[in-house]
């Protein structure tokens, strides 16, 4: 057996008996099951440690959500503080409307609507409403007449509906009280051969003095109002009506003008329903313009060059060949955009596009559009406002309105349901609301 000297005296085996050595040290058993305990004591102090910090960041991170969420609570709520306090502030400095303003809680409430006009529950506008903590818009229906036989009939099933309703929340013009919500009258055309078919402005005595000489008695009724224009459908009657609209709606207060044709009839209580959840109040309304949505598509193209240039100039112009506007059997406006229709009504040009023909192309671009058909050609100034406008359409089955009721076995159907709906019964299998 030989050895190797190394430094400082030691002596070690030789190459064979050192790899003996060494194995006989790397396979012992009991040496073995200590390197596997502590390996696994390491890999559990390990997991320990990392579930100790894991959990000390996520109460870090609650905590500062907690602050976050705490801090943009108090920035909402001073910003609604101030909000509130300068939109009252300037309510009560106005001299166009003396309503007090709703409260902050309610105010938070304007966008949450219901899902649908006539829901069963109602929104939380409405319930602000009814509760008194919020005022109600006040709607001016203009009930388009005329001093012949089948208008008088409409006249008297109008009379007979409100009589039926039996709501203080409705009055006629002659009679406005603070209460009322909705203010109808009905609008004839009452001026002679020498007056203007059309009326935005006070150079004309708006309205003709009662009594006149007339085939019906009930055209000379307080519930009438007799425009000094000539009796007309398409020549400026419907403008007539909305600048006498704008006079009664900074008279009394009123929120929205309706144009309701002689035809149609109101279902009161949806039309409550739907106000209190769509049309807000003065002041948050902005040019406000509900109805039956209409598109042109199907008329007749313009035989002449010229003739398209005053029809569709400023639509192919502005909005791009989309040509839309509401139906004349119920339109409604807010007081603002009423009161933009008067100042354009003016600039609207006539019919004959012949009269056009002098106007450079950059001008019967922005003001050829007029048709000769009412509902189209109001549709057209509203809509032409040099700010966005907020256009409400009303599809079939969220309509308040029946339209046309001509005949007398659907009038009768509509007394017998009002009439059911009034005294709590049910009409046709199904108990209707009062809302």
């Amino acid at each position: 057996m030989s050895s190797i000297k190394l430094q400082r005296g030691r002596s070690y085996s030789t190459p064979s008996n050192a790899s003996q050595t060494s194995s006989s040290f790397m396979f012992s058993p009991k040496r073995l099951i200590w390197v596997i305990v502590l390996l696994c004591l390491c890999i559990i102090t390990m997991n320990f440690k990392y579930a100790i910090q894991n959990a000390s960041k996520k109460k870090n991170l609650e905590s500062q959500s907690a602050a976050v969420g705490g801090l943009f609570s108090s920035l909402s709520l001073t910003s609604s503080k101030t909000i509130s306090t300068a939109s009252e502030s300037a309510l009560l400095s106005s001299d166009q409307h003396s309503r007090l303003l709703p409260s902050r809680s309610v105010n938070s409430q304007l966008s949450q609507q219901q899902s649908g006009p006539f829901g069963d529950k109602g929104s939380s506008v409405s319930n602000a409403i009814r509760k008194g903590e919020r005022n109600a818009p006040r709607t001016l229906i203009g009930i388009i007449s005329s001093d012949s036989f089948n208008d008088c009939t409409y006249r008297k099933r109008h009379r007979t509906m409100f009589e039926i309703w039996n709501d203080t929340r409705v009055c006629s013009l002659n009679e406005v009280t603070p209460d009322c919500q909705v203010v109808y009258t009905f609008i004839l055309g009452a001026g002679n051969s020498s007056a203007p078919t059309q009326l935005v402005n006070d150079s004309w005595p708006l309205l003709v003095e009662k009594p006149i000489a007339t085939k019906h008695d009930d055209v000379n009724a307080p519930d009438t109002s007799l425009l000094n224009i000539r009796e007309n459908m398409n020549d400026g009657k419907s403008e007539s009506f909305v600048y006498f609209a704008s006079v009664m709606m900074k008279k009394y207060k009123l929120d929205y003008a309706m144009k309701l044709d002689a035809d149609s009839i109101l279902h009161l209580h949806d039309f409550l329903a739907f106000a209190h959840s769509n049309l807000p109040p003065y002041p948050y309304y902005h040019r406000v313009f509900a109805g039956a949505l209409r598109n042109k598509y199907h008329w007749p193209r313009p035989d002449t060059k010229e003739a398209f240039i005053q029809k569709e100039a400023y639509w192919q112009f502005e909005w791009e060949r989309v040509h839309l506007y509401l139906a004349g059997q119920m339109y409604l406006l807010s007081r603002d955009l009423a009161e933009w229709v008067v100042r354009e009504a003016p600039n609207c040009p006539p019919k004959n596009h012949l009269e056009l023909t002098n106007l450079p192309s950059s001008q019967r671009k922005f003001r050829g559009y007029k048709e000769g058909h009412e509902d189209h050609d109001l549709s057209s100034i509203a809509i032409k406002s040099p700010k966005p406008i907020t256009m409400i359409t009303i599809g079939k089955t969220q309509r308040f309105w029946e339209h046309p009721v001509k005949g007398q076995p659907r009038w009768e159907r509509i007394v017998r349901r009002e009439t059911a709906r009034m005294n709590g019964q049910a009409f046709e299998g199904k108990k209707l609301r009062i809302y």
